[in-house]
């Protein structure tokens, strides 16, 4: 952070002074241990004295920007926002390890040159990288770990319409900077490790935790030793705590309605008597024609049909009484209203049920973590002896010789590795364990209102299927 202060501040002393450093590139910039930056390779600037320009025509295509692009630099006056962009290449370099703004994963057909990524401004880390084509590599710092201002001043260096003399200046460069490294803090696992507070957590951390490499390991000479960061642990330990299981009781009687439904009236049986009539007058009909046709033909066929419509016609009303017909229909209608109801009970509880499993065996393997976490300080401790008993075996000069960097190194990197990894794990797991609850609420509160509807139903089936069944069938 200091360094690519005083980079910024450097640019700024050149560009106040008339001049342009055209041949921006990592190489001629060289950075002490204390951060002290000098610019080297100074007779490719751009100046102008004698009233005549002297112009920079070398460049490394990774720091032109992208309107310069495949355009020959021979003849060609640069202006200070091309500087500009080195500039902001440069500073992404320090801050994001290395990495280049444009490096990044594309999604299109192929694999463009570089060159090509930097013409079509495909800014790998902005927010809007994924409508053209681009997302941020892997195991790199995102854009949201530094402050936004800095993310702002990197959006117009390297976006499109930057080109329009848009990029910010050295001098904007400077002050910002300076208020990111006043703000960073130090890492509790590693001395070595400086973050922005507002990335929530050591990004350095996060990325070897996650896969990526140890970055900045031991550069605070603290290799030899290995701590367990007892502050997380208990911040876990109180949000699991506060994760209780919670109870999602049923009670069927809570989803009917306020007040019992009303019967739906019976069909309107109004023709029966005329049917009654209708019958018997075939009968009768029947029973005077049979006899009289013997005398005349017509009325003996008469009387027959007369007879076969009135035993239809009893079969059929027997068979089918108008009463049972009814009692048949909405006994089926209730059955299929409690059915319904039944099945969407049956969802209440295995939501529940899936939320009670999802809740034991995340909080069993949380309280793993954490003992596992708690351990390690007792397991490197052992790691050391051994090593230390390994080296007085060898013949080595006591104790205090265990320095071996190598050796210490890698055991101190693997808990630490390892340290890291149970953290990550343990914030997912209990931020998982805190979203349960609610998730469980949320598909209980979609099935509530199916369930009232469900309950209203097979109530109102009830009350229908009761009043038919009270009745005197006849």
């Amino acid at each position: 952070m200091r360094a690519a202060r005083n980079l910024a501040a450097a640019f700024d002393a050149v560009h106040s002074a008339g001049c342009l450093i055209g041949d921006v590139q990592m190489r001629n910039a060289h950075v002490s241990p204390q951060a002290i930056v000098r610019l080297v390779d100074c007779d490719s600037f751009q100046v102008r004295a004698g009233g005549k320009q002297y112009l920079c025509e070398v460049g490394l295509p990774h720091y032109i920007p992208p309107e310069l692009q495949g355009r020959p630099l021979r003849g060609l006056v640069r202006a200070e926002n091309h500087d500009r962009f080195g500039l902001a290449v440069l500073i992404f370099q320090l801050l994001f390890v290395g990495r280049h703004p444009y490096a990044g994963v594309y999604s299109g057909a192929g694999d463009p040159p570089f060159e090509q990524l930097i013409a079509e401004f495909r800014f790998a880390h902005g927010p809007a990288a994924g409508s053209w084509g681009m997302a941020p590599p892997p195991h790199t710092p995102a854009l949201a770990d530094v402050p936004p201002e800095i993310g702002t001043l990197f959006r117009r260096a390297f976006e499109r319409g930057s080109e329009a003399d848009a990029r910010p200046r050295a001098a904007e460069w400077v002050p910002a900077l300076q208020r990111l490294e006043q703000s960073a803090v130090e890492c509790a696992a590693d001395a070595g490790h400086k973050y922005w507070p507002g990335a929530r957590g050591c990004v350095w951390c996060r990325l070897a935790a996650t896969g990526g490499p140890e970055y900045y390991f031991g550069v605070a000479d603290i290799g030899s030793t290995f701590v367990v960061d007892e502050d997380k642990l208990r911040a876990v330990q109180r949000r699991l705590a506060a994760v209780r299981m919670v109870d999602f009781p049923y009670e069927r009687a809570a989803f009917f309605p306020a007040t019992r439904p009303a019967a739906e009236p019976l069909p309107d049986n109004g023709n029966l008597p005329i049917a009654t009539v209708t019958i018997y007058a075939c009968l009768g009909l029947g029973v005077i024609a049979i006899p009289v046709g013997i005398f005349y033909g017509v009325l003996c066929f008469i009387g027959m049909l007369c007879l076969v419509l009135f035993g239809v016609a009893l079969a059929a009303f027997f068979r089918y009484p108008p009463d049972l017909y009814e009692r048949s229909c909405r006994q089926r209608v209730h059955d299929y209203a409690y059915d319904a109801l039944f099945t969407l009970e049956w969802k209440w509880k295995s939501i529940v049920g899936r939320y009670r499993r999802d809740h034991t065996a995340l909080g069993q393997s949380t309280r793993e973590l954490i003992a596992e976490c708690m351990a390690l300080t007792a397991r490197y401790r052992t790691e050391m002896a051994r090593l230390s008993e390994s080296a007085n075996a060898a013949g080595q000069a006591g104790p205090l010789r265990v320095t071996l960097p190598a050796e210490r190194g890698a055991i101190v990197l693997q808990f630490r590795k390892r340290h890291q990894q149970i953290l990550t794990r343990l914030d997912q797991q209990v931020a998982a364990l805190e979203m349960l609850a609610p998730a469980c609420r949320a598909e209980l509160d979609k099935l509530g209102p199916e369930i009232k509807k469900a309950c209203a139903e097979w109530e109102q089936a009830e009350v229908n299927l009761r009043v038919v069944t009270d009745r005197t069938i006849w």
